[in-house]
């Protein structure tokens, strides 16, 4: 049986690579939105780490583009809320939309908390979906 399971992990992390991308990819498909947006835009896997992310949501939270790899759902959104992020990204799955937007507490790389309220849409590359392309509004000022 633990064979099995290993041999399952295995194909699933083989069928995880197969599907990894170039950030230049999103970029271009999203460019003008990507670069002329007011508001924080980004691309995550669906295991919470960051792919791509416009220089609005770079800056808001502290980061750096060459640091984008480092940026996780782990080590922004509050503990108390990841749960609901991936309860989110379950519906972004099985509906291929977010039912509403969704408020997170954001705790940016000097540690400065931030509010944002945020929505979803699922990215797809050969009909199964890889990502979430985001949109947050900083809210922090409400």
């Amino acid at each position: 049986m633990l064979f099995l399971l290993k041999e399952f992990i295995s194909k699933m992390e083989k069928k995880l690579e197969e599907q990894k991308f170039d950030n230049s990819e999103i970029r271009d498909k999203f460019k003008e939105l990507f670069e002329n947006s007011l508001d924080l835009i980004y691309v995550h896997d669906l295991r919470g780490n960051f792919i791509d992310a416009n220089d609005i949501a770079l800056l808001s939270l502290g980061y750096k583009r060459d640091e984008l790899h480092e940026i996780s759902f782990k080590n922004l959104i509050d503990k108390e809320q990841l749960a609901t992020v991936f309860d989110v990204i379950k519906e972004i799955k099985e509906n291929g939309k977010q039912s509403r937007p969704s408020e997170y507490k954001l705790k940016t790389k000097n540690g400065d908390i931030k509010f944002v309220e945020t929505y979803g849409i699922p990215l797809r590359k050969n009909g199964e979906i890889y990502g979430i392309l985001g949109v947050a509004k900083d809210i922090t000022a409400q």
